[in-house]
């Protein structure tokens, strides 16, 4: 009978001290599920109203917009070389198409290319391959910590947004600023999209960039485009490595 006894006090106390432990890892597991992000991703399409590969990655973005998640800042650029081929964009811009060459000399490609994605500066993905993009942000999502950057965007008279930013100013670090237009659609006409109405999200209408050696804290003045008005368009800026464009952090306002 004793040692019945003993032998079952001897189980209870293993059991006993084993299940701290047991309780302790099921904790640490459960942190590292929940661990919210604590990245960024700033995701550039590169699109183009002439191109009938584009409105898929439109789209695409479309849906991403939709999710409105936080640290996901999301920016259309519309390049201008699909313009002479029967269609003009009316959100072209020829800084825009300079702006994609910049990534393909930097991320070592031979050309460039509709629809084109750029996350944080540092990858490119063919922009309606939603598989690709999500792996992307997921993984930029899980990266560097945004730097901090303040950011007021006040409507001003005569359709004029002023922007008040702040930002940690070094000599390699540019701060690019944008207005963007938040929703717009567009009855195409001529070109390869010829008779679609093509839907548009997150659209950069304007584009200011403040060069090392400018102060760290300024103000710069945006112009909403005839026909439109401020609640439409929210304000987003990023600072950006000028020697690689990898993009450092990002902030985004409402125009108050």
């Amino acid at each position: 009978m004793k040692i019945i006894i003993i032998c079952a006090l001897v189980i209870i106390g293993i059991f006993c001290s084993a299940r701290p432990t047991v309780l302790s890892q099921n904790l640490r597991g459960t942190t590292g599920v929940t661990k919210p992000a604590s990245g960024f991703a700033v995701v550039e399409l590169f699109t183009s109203e002439g191109c009938s590969s584009c409105p898929s990655a439109d789209e695409l973005l479309a849906s991403l917009a939709s999710e409105k998640r936080d640290h996901v800042f999301l920016l259309s650029f519309h390049v201008d070389y699909w313009n002479r081929l029967g269609w003009k964009d009316r959100f072209s811009d020829a800084a825009f198409s300079r702006r994609q060459q910049q990534y393909a000399a930097t991320l070592g490609l031979s050309s460039v290319y509709t629809p084109q994605a750029v996350i944080n500066g540092r990858q490119e993905v063919l922009g309606s391959d939603r598989n690709k993009m999500e792996a992307c942000i997921e993984s930029s999502l899980n990266g560097a910590v945004s730097e901090p950057i303040s950011l007021v965007a006040t409507a001003g008279s005569s359709k004029s947004v002023n922007v008040s930013y702040g930002f940690g100013q070094t000599d390699d670090n540019i701060l690019c600023i944008t207005l963007v237009e938040l929703a717009a659609q567009t009855k195409v006409m001529a070109g390869e999209n010829a008779g679609r109405l093509l839907q548009h999200r997150q659209i950069v209408r304007d584009l200011q960039i403040i060069q090392p050696g400018a102060s760290g804290q300024g103000q710069v003045i945006m112009h909403i485009p005839a026909g439109s008005e401020a609640s439409g368009f929210e304000v987003i800026a990023f600072t950006q490595r000028r020697s690689n464009l990898q993009i450092t952090g990002c902030s985004r306002a409402l125009i108050r």
